[in-house]
């Protein structure tokens, strides 16, 4: 056996070689249409004619949950500021009020979590 062989099978070399990424990223163009799309969902709902048995403030969670379940599949901004970005929608379109809306991240392990998803 020759010293050559000996550098082939050496166990350093195989601990050493380089990270490959975990996953493909987003290109910014990606993320702008991604983002685009969902604002065109939300204008789309907000703006259809109101079904009779539907409130305003029914109408108007429908327009805010569908464009933010659309960023959270495409995952175009992260998961924890959707979330957020719902619950700020809610209070500005009127559908809950603020002390409502934010009781739910008031719960010490919501927050935990939420904080590791960031």
């Amino acid at each position: 056996m020759s010293a050559q062989d000996v550098r082939e099978t050496s166990p350093d070399e195989l601990l050493v070689h380089e990270e490959e990424p975990q996953g493909p990223t987003q290109s910014g163009k990606s993320i702008i249409i991604k983002l685009l799309i969902a604002l065109g969902l939300f204008l789309l709902i907000y703006f259809l004619p109101r079904p009779e048995n539907l409130t305003v403030e029914g109408k108007n969670l429908a327009a805010i949950l569908i464009p933010i379940v659309f960023l959270w599949i495409s995952e175009a901004i992260p998961i924890g500021v959707t979330a957020l970005l719902a619950t700020a929608l809610m209070i500005i379109f009127k559908v809950t009020k603020s002390s409502a809306a934010w009781a739910p991240y008031a719960n010490q392990t919501v927050m935990f979590v939420l904080m590791i998803i960031m």
